[in-house]
């Protein structure tokens, strides 16, 4: 549940989030939204869920998602309020034969409306940052093809994986016009800073474990054979999760694992400070997850946790919140109430499959 936190982390203050509390506040201010599967499932309840406590220097999707997975990545680089400096911009420019539009540091939609026409008028691609440690590229489908975006976005990364370490590499397609406005595409396309194998990734891929995963998970691991599940936004990506557990008894493969991330609660609603949208996805959610689970075998396990907070009422600013994660799981979990690492989630998949 990307971005759904449990309340600030111990060093909160570390990142300007104290108070921070995506679930917190999100009941406060929803009153009337009902999740009945996620309650029963114990997820408000800090009796049942477990409280995973961030150990990485960040707080980002790739960061979480490492951590998650038993790896701690470094610290990355992130850039002052002037965006990426112009020393990396003019590298860049020399290895693309083309002049950027510097959009700074901001909300990628608000940038990319801003921004649009001048990326129109003379072809240049609109490069830009957030609070995340990101290089963000952003160019119109009917300008340019995607292709051309992808290949801007491999050398970004190429120059980004030493001075500057940045996390990711963002390709960020859009269409439109200045009026009505311009929009995003869902042909995003992420580019990760890659330290290597992950042991856990590493033990599924010996044991011939299918692993499966959404576009982002598909991206941000790249190393790893994954079969890809589909989906634009988080409803289709259920939509796929439900028919794989609804027709996997016609498919000669006994063990696997399914990767999902569900971006939007983080891309959609908590960047745009968003509780209304936030709590209806949580309801759209809550119903898939009821489905889902009554097609799960005695032998399956399900686990939920988030990657990073994004508190949809926080007010400093509008970037992810530094928070601990929640850990459910159905079969209900035998560990008693309290605070693990994030690694947890990666123990308990070894667990599940080799002990």
């Amino acid at each position: 549940m990307d971005g759904f936190g449990i309340g600030a982390a111990k060093d909160a203050s570390l990142f300007g989030d104290e108070g921070a509390d995506t679930c917190g506040h999100l009941l406060h201010c929803q009153p009337a939204a009902h999740f009945p599967t996620l309650t029963a499932l114990g997820l408000f309840d800090p009796a049942k869920r477990l409280v995973l406590e961030p150990q990485n220097p960040n707080k980002d999707t790739l960061s979480g998602l490492h951590e998650l997975l038993g790896d701690i990545v470094p610290k990355w680089t992130t850039f002052s309020s002037n965006g990426i400096p112009d020393e990396l911009l003019r590298r860049f420019e020399n290895l693309i034969h083309t002049t950027v539009i510097n959009g700074g540091k901001g909300s990628g939609t608000e940038i990319i409306q801003r921004l649009g026409p001048d990326h129109l008028a003379t072809g240049s691609p609109i490069v830009y940052t957030s609070a995340d440690s990101v290089f963000q590229i952003a160019s119109h489908e009917e300008k340019y093809p995607l292709s051309t975006l992808y290949y801007w976005a491999c050398v970004a990364r190429m120059l980004c994986n030493q001075n500057p370490i940045l996390g990711r590499v963002i390709a960020r397609p859009f269409l439109g016009q200045p009026a009505p406005g311009f929009y995003r595409t869902p042909f995003r396309k992420d580019f990760p800073f890659s330290g290597g194998k992950i042991p856990l990734l590493e033990a599924l891929e010996k044991h011939q474990i299918s692993m499966m995963g959404n576009r982002i998970i598909c991206d941000l691991f790249p190393d790893t054979p994954m079969i890809p599940i589909l989906g634009k936004n988080n409803t289709d990506t259920l939509e796929q999760v439900l028919t794989i557990l609804q027709t996997r008894k016609q498919k000669d493969n006994p063990s696997r694992i399914l990767f999902v991330d569900l971006e939007d609660f983080d891309m959609v609603y908590g960047h745009r400070r968003d509780p209304a949208g936030y709590a209806n996805a949580m309801m759209t959610f809550d119903t898939y997850l009821h489905q889902c689970i009554a097609f799960l075998e005695p032998q399956d396990l399900c686990l939920l946790t988030a990657d990073h907070g994004n508190d949809p009422t926080f007010t400093a600013h509008t970037d992810h919140t530094r928070e601990n994660v929640p850990l459910v799981s159905y079969p209900p979990h035998s560990l008693p109430p309290g605070t693990y690492p994030m690694s947890l989630v990666a123990q308990t998949i070894m667990r599940h499959f080799f002990c």
